[in-house]
């Protein structure tokens, strides 16, 4: 249920969110509150305040994304299969794709699988060394680099005619 009034703009009073297990939570927001907010934050302006580049930091969130208990880091291997499922039928069959943040390279094994050339740049060292080892040990060649998204380059094989992810 929204409640909503009129003012120069729509004003959000409440709004009810219906969660997985039934629970009702209730958030109050004005949305012009938002919108005229000054000033505007800038991407990146903060300094980069997840550090994934830190070996540390990035075997701790490798076991968030491993886990089936929960969606934190990567989704569940059945929400991925069915990703993968509807993405493949509107593709419609192999091609080369590209996946920007693959992080342990639960979708591009699966697209790889399905004759897919992939290749998955993710900036967690300790991700793509799994997907590496993965890939490796189900004898799959994808090509998995360690790199910022916002500076790669992607090659020429990446530059046409590719799907992303």
């Amino acid at each position: 249920m929204v409640g909503v009034r009129a003012r120069s703009s729509v004003t959000v009073k409440s709004i009810r969110i219906n969660c997985e297990r039934g629970i009702v939570r209730k958030l109050s927001m004005n949305l012009l509150d938002i919108i005229e907010r000054t000033p505007v934050p800038e991407p990146w302006s903060e300094g980069e305040k997840i550090p994934w580049n830190d070996p540390e930091f990035c075997k701790r969130m490798l076991k968030y994304h491993l886990s089936q208990d929960h969606d934190l880091a990567s989704r569940r291997f059945s929400i991925i299969d069915k990703h993968v499922k509807f993405m493949d039928s509107i593709v419609g069959g192999p091609t080369r794709l590209l996946d920007l943040g693959c992080g342990p390279g639960f979708y591009t094994s699966r697209f790889t699988s399905l004759g897919y050339a992939c290749k998955g740049i993710d900036f967690g060292p300790a991700s793509i060394e799994y997907a590496k080892e993965q890939a490796r040990e189900s004898g799959q060649t994808i090509e998995y680099v360690t790199e910022d998204i916002r500076t790669a380059v992607f090659g020429d094989l990446w530059a046409r005619n590719n799907g992303v992810w």
